[in-house]
């Protein structure tokens, strides 16, 4: 089994990928959050036992007793040296709200995997469930792929596709979380054989969208 930090920030797209991975018998090294507090040491702002919250990604980390990191936008140095330290083989993500600069990417020897909730390369960008349901998109899916230099554009590791009620976005959530998890579990048992296939996002179809600001979110939601 590879060595692995997963990475995420909370909510049912968070924590269902990473319950699906240890139920599956992978059990991540440290479980990797975005840390916002002033601090000279980002990982004393995380809870050394946070309330119990079934959205909590440190409460399950916590249940887990999986080691905690905090990454500060910032101090890219710090989580570099700690993750070089740690030495894992693969990074994955699900829900890390910050963009990881090429010096994070190329640590660990597999790269950087993203669960991200659309059917790439449509619906790229930072809050793609939004845009979807803003379009009327009741037929999505969710796309795990290889983390590059670009937003939403590394290689298709897997991809499921997913029907969804419009307007409901925490049966959303649950539902891609789910199927993301599936995806992982997949994808590690093909690295682990050697299987493993990654094949180029499409030029066609694909599609950005920006991070929606409040007035919109507010429209819609």
């Amino acid at each position: 089994m590879p060595l692995f930090i997963y990475a995420g920030q909370g909510g049912p797209l968070s924590l269902r990928p990473l319950e699906a991975l240890l139920e599956a018998g992978y059990r991540p090294q440290a479980v990797l959050m975005p840390v916002t507090a002033n601090t000279s040491n980002p990982s004393k702002s995380l809870p050394v036992r946070p309330p119990r919250d079934p959205d909590s990604l440190a409460y399950l980390a916590f249940e887990e007793e999986l080691p905690l990191l905090g990454w500060q936008q910032g101090k890219e140095a710090e989580i570099a040296a700690k993750i070089t330290e740690l030495g894992p083989e693969l990074v994955v993500c699900s829900c890390f709200p910050w963009r990881v600069p090429p010096r994070l990417l190329g640590i660990p020897r597999h790269g950087w995997w993203n669960l991200h909730p659309s059917l790439l390369p449509a619906y790229r960008g930072p809050d793609p469930l939004f845009w979807q349901q803003r379009a009327a998109e009741g037929n999505t899916g969710i796309s795990l792929h290889q983390m590059d230099e670009g937003l939403d554009t590394g290689p298709i590791l897997g991809q499921a596709a997913v029907s969804l009620t419009l307007g409901d976005l925490r049966e959303a959530e649950q539902r891609l979380g789910a199927e993301g998890g599936q995806l992982l579990v997949r994808a590690f048992q093909e690295l682990m054989a050697g299987e493993l296939r990654p094949r180029p996002q499409a030029a066609a179809g694909a599609s950005y969208q920006p991070l929606p600001n409040k007035v919109r979110q507010t429209t819609w939601r």
